[in-house]
């Protein structure tokens, strides 16, 4: 199996299988689903074509990449199951931790150095409000996130990575440290217009390396955007794990982005599995310092 800055934390055999419902056996019986919450009609956006502003700036991207190369060492990065990631249109689908954005920048890092792929990431859209942090952003490759934007880019061929959890799992509080918050599920709905896989990236380090005390709402109205308590600014060294896991194919249907029962399910089934590997990666890396 490959790896990517150290060695493999554990062999493919000691992973958790899935059980008969796409569940992993013995995933933690706390973590609530989709279902818990009370339930709205969805009815899926109508499919558009999007004129993307792609300014991805490799040169730019190289002359930044020494410095988030030393950060790895610094956090002692390892990468395992990269090999599972298949080439073409990929959705890679990770827990969001810490609020640095390390956790995306580590994840491109790996794709690049084992892969040879550039990840498009998508983010929130008060990235792109100012001029200069969006212009920023766009040359690293990031678009603003939506479905027509992530249909056309997997229509171009691309791997693009998204945290179904948005800010919400970056910027929660350390008392809910590797709890999954509520996914959203536009991922689903594109992967089942476009056939494109999904794989699940559970990713462990960022909440000690910069965690935040709390979250703050108040602001949401106002900015849309949840906004964090920082504990500090520089991370700490805590060891990171990056762990992909095996492709989930839903299948080309377009038809079935209309069946809300089966977006939860299958949104359930991605974020079990997500949260299942995330205490398996805890539990084996030990003690987040030493």
């Amino acid at each position: 199996m490959e790896k990517t800055e150290g060695r493999q934390a554990t062999k493919a055999r000691d992973r958790p299988r899935p059980g008969a419902n796409g569940t992993p056996t013995g995933a933690p019986s706390h973590v609530p689903t989709s279902h818990d919450q009370a339930e709205r009609p969805e009815t899926p956006s109508p499919t558009r074509e999007v004129d993307l502003d792609d300014r991805l700036d490799p040169s730019f991207v190289s002359r930044i990449t020494p410095l988030f190369k030393l950060l790895r060492l610094y956090s002692r990065l390892e990468v395992e199951g990269i090999e599972r990631v298949p080439d073409g249109p990929v959705i890679l689908a990770a827990n969001h931790t810490g609020w640095t954005g390390l956790d995306y920048a580590y994840t491109a890092l790996a794709m690049k150095d084992a892969r040879g792929r550039f990840v498009r990431g998508l983010a929130h859209k008060t990235w792109f409000r100012r001029p200069q942090i969006g212009d920023l952003a766009a040359r690293l490759g990031l678009f603003e996130v939506g479905k027509d934007t992530m249909r056309t880019l997997l229509e171009r061929g691309e791997a693009i990575l998204i945290f179904p959890e948005g800010e919400r799992g970056a910027f929660k509080g350390q008392n809910e440290r590797y709890l999954l918050q509520d996914f959203a599920r536009g991922y689903i709905r594109v992967a089942l217009e476009t056939g494109a896989p999904i794989v699940p990236v559970a990713i462990v380090g960022g909440e000690e390396a910069n965690p935040s005390s709390a979250r703050i709402d108040s602001y949401e109205e106002l900015l849309d955007l949840s906004l964090p308590m920082p504990v500090n600014f520089f991370p700490r060294p805590a060891k990171w794990r990056i762990s992909f896991l095996e492709p989930i194919e839903l299948g080309k249907d377009p038809k079935a982005t209309a069946d809300s029962e089966r977006v939860h399910r299958e949104n359930d089934r991605v974020r079990a599995a997500i949260q299942y590997e995330l205490q398996r990666l805890l539990s084996v890396r030990g003690h987040p310092f030493l």
